[in-house]
């Protein structure tokens, strides 16, 4: 039996207790609730770890003598130090695309909700004031897609149906991307002329605040900036300046900079929307990424067992 870490708060969120019993039982996993912080002194004692967003470091690897293999809950992976993690022969997996489709729901229902000041609307009406809201139409405006991944691609097929202007950005260019009427353009083309910009890239070196100052002057000020990728990807700063000044029309974020954001001054503004890093969480693609990151552990785990058998016959590995 494996001795298993969830350290991802996400892990089996709204599952029934019988259900994720019943999947452990099916991959024979001992496992234990618990955060990295929590578990600290304690990680010695298991074999796989199931990662959410928080930082895993050389330090936690230099404790998880044991540790095989670690999955992360989802697909960015930028929270892992690699280095360590071989240097420890520790094995990294994720879980590439499995959410993909949810996410750009989810980027999508923000465009919706920034665009036609839903959650405004909302507001006001709870407040009790009846009032009439100007909003921006969707329909027919233009979209920038910047990364072209999994998530970019399937909002770009999302949006087919409601006859927008697909402008797209990628160091890797897909050629699906032409198959939906989209084109592929410089960024500054991209930001230039875009009523809608959806981020869709992976957090690092590179791509850290991704968009600043100078990208933020080149926008329109008819803009909405969408961002279900990761915070860091925007100069937070200069994304407060740009909304309070109306140098663009809005933002919708559901990743910031800093989580849990309370102290991030965006959080003042009217012409935001803001949602706790929720893009993945559906019922079912949970479920799912529940199934597929378990089993994947398995796997990895499994392998590991028999190769130490063959060169080590007699041994265990468990």
């Amino acid at each position: 039996m494996y001795r298993i870490l969830l350290a991802s708060r996400s892990f089996g969120y709204g599952a029934k207790k019988e259900e994720l019993l019943k999947l452990f039982k099916k991959y024979n996993f001992n496992v234990k609730f618990s955060s990295l912080k929590q578990t600290s002194q304690q990680l010695h004692e298991f074999e796989g770890i199931v990662a959410g967003t928080n930082k895993v470091t050389r330090e936690h690897f230099n404790k998880a003598e044991n540790l095989k293999v670690i999955c992360k809950y989802g697909v960015g992976i930028d929270n892992i130090d690699m280095a360590a993690a071989e240097d420890h022969g520790v094995k990294v997996l994720n879980l590439p695309g499995i959410n993909s489709k949810t996410v750009a729901e989810m980027a999508l229902g923000l465009i919706f909700s920034v665009a036609r000041r839903i959650v405004e609307g909302d507001r006001l009406i709870r407040a009790g004031t009846w009032g009439q809201l100007l909003g921006s139409s969707v329909w027919g405006k233009i979209l920038g897609v910047i990364g072209t991944g999994a998530i970019g691609m399937n909002l770009i097929r999302m949006v087919s149906g409601l006859e927008m202007k697909v402008l797209a950005y990628d160091i890797k260019h897909n050629k699906e991307v032409e198959t939906h009427g989209g084109r592929y353009v410089e960024l500054e083309d991209l930001l230039r002329q875009s009523d809608f910009i959806s981020l869709h890239l992976p957090l690092n070196e590179k791509t850290f605040h991704f968009l600043g100052q100078k990208e933020f002057e080149i926008m329109k000020k008819e803009a909405f900036l969408i961002n279900t990728s990761r915070g860091p990807l925007v100069d937070e700063n200069v994304l407060y300046d740009a909304l309070m000044g109306k140098k663009i029309a809005g933002a919708a974020l559901d990743v910031f900079e800093i989580e849990p954001p309370f102290e991030s001054n965006v959080l003042k503004l009217d012409n935001i929307v803001c949602t706790p890093h929720i893009s993945a969480y559906s019922c079912e693609t949970l479920r799912r990424m529940d199934e597929e990151c378990i089993a994947a552990l398995s796997q990895e785990l499994v392998a590991c067992y028999y190769g130490k058998l063959i060169k080590n016959p007699g041994s265990r590995n468990n």
